[in-house]
């Protein structure tokens, strides 16, 4: 006969190996962190400049065929001007919050048709325009705030009512909205402006995508990506994650001298973007 076990010595045990195994994997967390956090200020920067070109561009006859024009260049400009051994990491980055995105406004499959219909999930997803709009004009706050949406149909509600927030005729208080996305420090658009950019057919290809294949490819057959390396996924999700960590996370446990071996630096890819660098992308 089996020993009894009772639900409050299980859940003790359990919460003990779930508490060992969170101090285990602190230095890695911290690690991941530490290294990230520079990615991102870069990217958040890109994407501001992207804004001001859109807003910029929206003086133009015909706005939207120049603007995606445009993008093209200032991405290939920047990913230039950013150190080899960091372009890799750094493109990984930028498929990871595609992918982030992708996931959060994507419209849950797992569920049959009488559990969409009962939940609310019929709704079609937002137009890969719209996403690129979300992303332009939100940056990483709008990703921050549909992370903290409960399900699909709220985080759609919310990416609908953002874009319409910053629309003239959808909203009285459409330039509170507008400064609200840089904490007022860029200057507000004219009421025109602010027409014409959430109407802007912008291509999700041209943010970042194109310009960065073709910078990889300057740099040789060997940097030149992969297939599988220009469009997101949880594969290169992984990629990032491991290459931020210093080690395989996913299929091997902790190096013994892991802790050790993080104090004393190391020369991953995507820790040497200093300050500099980053602000040097919104100019």
């Amino acid at each position: 006969m089996a020993p009894y076990i009772s639900p409050r010595s299980f859940l003790t045990f359990n919460s003990y190996h779930n508490a060992q195994r969170n101090i285990r994997f602190a230095p890695v967390a911290k690690r991941i962190k530490e290294r990230m956090t520079p990615l991102l200020f870069t990217l958040s920067a890109y994407l501001s400049r992207i804004k001001v070109l859109v807003l910029e561009s929206t003086w133009q006859h015909d706005s939207a065929v120049d603007c995606n024009a445009q993008i093209d260049v200032v991405t290939t400009a920047m990913l230039r001007g950013v150190p080899a051994c960091d372009l890799k990491t750094l493109h990984y980055m930028w498929l990871f919050l595609l992918w982030l995105l992708n996931t959060l406004i994507s419209r849950p499959t797992y569920a049959g048709t009488i559990e969409r219909t009962f939940r609310g999930w019929t709704a079609d997803p937002l137009d890969r325009s719209s996403l690129a709009r979300i992303l332009v004009f939100g940056n990483l706050p709008a990703i921050k705030k549909m992370l903290n949406c409960r399900d699909y149909v709220e985080r759609r509600k919310w990416a609908q009512g953002f874009l319409k927030s910053l629309e003239p005729e959808q909203s009285i208080k459409w330039a509170e909205h507008w400064q609200a996305l840089d904490v007022g420090l860029d200057l507000l658009p004219s009421e025109n402006q602010a027409k014409q950019a959430v109407k802007v057919d912008l291509h999700m290809q041209s943010l970042w995508t194109q310009g960065a294949q073709a910078v990889f490819e300057e740099l040789g057959e060997e940097s030149a990506l992969l297939e599988d390396e220009k469009k997101p996924s949880a594969n290169n999700t992984v990629r990032l994650l491991a290459d931020l960590a210093g080690y395989d996370l996913f299929h091997a446990s902790i190096p013994p001298d892991y802790e050790e071996d993080d104090q004393g630096g190391s020369s991953i890819r995507g820790s040497s973007l200093d300050q500099t660098q980053i602000g040097s992308l919104s100019r």
